[in-house]
């Protein structure tokens, strides 16, 4: 299972991404557009390291 938690009540957009191997956050600075910017922004955070994001169970 794949853990995704957020924060938009500030100026900086958090993400947190946890699995089972391992977990990952991530805090950008918007202002605001937090959602305009949230789709990227998650991409960017799977992005730094292996996140199983988009893998399916077999």
């Amino acid at each position: 299972m794949i853990t995704l938690a957020l924060d938009t009540s500030t100026p900086y957009l958090t993400l947190g991404l946890s699995w089972p191997s391992g977990d990952l956050g991530h805090a950008p600075h918007l202002e605001r557009a937090h959602a305009e910017r949230l789709p990227a922004e998650v991409q960017a955070c799977s992005a730094k390291r292996a996140c199983p994001c988009g893998q399916t169970e077999s």
